[in-house]
């Protein structure tokens, strides 16, 4: 054999070796796919906790119901945190937060919305109270009730739109010199607001009428 002529690999020996190659492929690609996997599922994998998808969701407010007028009568005194109005009781001029609504001694008094009742309490002032919570972190406060409140009217109890609470009374001290009314207050978010923004066009219509000498200044 000439010193210049090449060698050749047995085939048999060729077979073998193109075996051992394809095999440790296929066992590195296993071990890859292994390595991989397991980097994806682990929760403490901060580059698996980047990737994942975020599930969490933000917090929502249930949207305000639609509120009823809670009686029928005349509007006497308005809503105003800002310009002040005459108290006939206290013989002076104050911010007024709630809505007086003229009625008569006894008139049915209804919750606004669905709701429940969050506190029925004797205020110094505004007298008999009933509080109920609505969704849309709103709450409505019927004041001036009589004393005696419908049958289950009770703090935790669920009521209804238009379900009878109470009546007029004339347990309130600070506005004992007007005519008989249900003084009604209201707070979205605890932010006292004129409840009569809240109530609906049909049900304003349909159940006040408005005195214009009670909106002088």
């Amino acid at each position: 054999m000439q010193a210049s002529e090449k060698k050749t690999l047995d085939p048999k020996a060729a077979r073998i070796l193109y075996i051992v190659i394809a095999g440790v492929l296929c066992v590195a690609a296993a071990v890859t796919g292994i390595v991989l996997s397991t980097r994806q599922k682990a929760p403490d994998d901060p580059i698996a906790a980047t990737d994942a998808p975020t599930t969490d969701k933000p917090h929502q407010v249930d949207s305000l119901p639609g509120f009823v007028a809670p009686l029928s009568g005349v509007i006497a005194k308005k809503h105003d945190m800002e310009v002040p109005v005459y108290s006939t009781t206290m013989q002076e001029y104050r911010v007024h937060c709630g809505l007086d609504v003229k009625a008569a001694v006894g008139t049915a008094v209804c919750a606004m919305a669905d709701g429940v009742v969050a506190d029925v309490y004797d205020d110094p002032m505004l007298g008999k109270c009933v509080k109920i919570s609505h969704k849309g972190d709103a709450e409505t406060v019927y004041a001036n009730l009589g004393k005696e409140l419908a049958a289950g009217i009770v703090k935790g109890a669920g009521v209804k739109a238009g379900q009878t609470i109470g009546c007029v009374g004339e347990t309130t001290l600070i506005e004992l010199a007007d005519e008989p009314h249900l003084h009604l207050e209201m707070t979205v978010s605890g932010k006292k607001v004129d409840p009569l923004e809240y109530i609906t066009e049909a049900s304003r219509a349909a159940s006040f009428t408005t005195e214009d000498k009670s909106y002088e200044q």
